[in-house]
């Protein structure tokens, strides 16, 4: 109850239910990349030879870029829309990550860099989507979001662990690319801020 109203939560979940799939899917198809990257990059890169440090290096790289992605998409998303920064986002960043996987060295290293920029920007501004819609109950709508969030990035990162297990690092994180690409169709469905 609010104000000794009675809250139709079911209600609230079905109205705004088309945001929270689109919300879903992006994080569903974006997740793969996110958990191998944030996750199990120090142990791709050994794999690929790279001594332990450089390994530590590398993620701490992708995390800082991740950081000041995530700080500048919100103000972009503001600027341009939401829709049209998640749909650069979800283009750029499985495409980033194919180039990684073919690259070495120098380029691969910035290539990371730019990769982390992309990865984790999503999240802030599928939270100023949430924190967009009209209603009076944003905390019920905000933890639906945030349960959904955290749902789906557990399962995925069980699942890149899995698949890697099954068929090694490398072919897992070109799986995670490719499966990133499916996140397009979600972000073209995501609302515009209303005026």
């Amino acid at each position: 109850r609010r104000d000794g109203v009675k809250i139709n939560y079911p209600g609230l979940f079905v109205k705004f239910l088309p945001v929270f799939i689109s919300l879903a899917g992006i994080t569903f198809f974006m997740g793969a990349m996110k958990s191998s990257l944030t996750l199990y990059l120090p142990v791709y890169l050994t794999g690929k030879g790279s001594e332990l440090w450089m390994a530590g290096v590398s993620l701490a790289a992708l995390q800082l870029a991740g950081a000041a992605g995530t700080f500048y998409s919100g103000t972009l998303s503001d600027k341009i829309g939401r829709r049209t920064t998640l749909v650069i986002v979800v283009i750029a960043t499985p495409i980033l990550l194919l180039l990684f996987l073919k690259s070495s060295g120098v380029a691969s290293f910035f290539l990371l860099i730019a990769m982390g920029f992309f990865l984790i920007a999503p999240q802030s501004v599928n939270l100023a989507v949430i924190h967009d819609l009209k209603t009076v109950h944003l905390p019920f709508v905000n933890g639906v979001y945030m349960m959904i969030n955290f749902f789906i990035n557990s399962v995925m990162t069980l699942g890149v662990g899995a698949l890697a297990d099954r068929i090694g690092m490398e072919k897992t994180f070109a799986f995670a690319a490719i499966m990133g690409f499916g996140a397009v169709i979600f972000a073209l469905k995501v609302p515009e801020k209303e005026s």
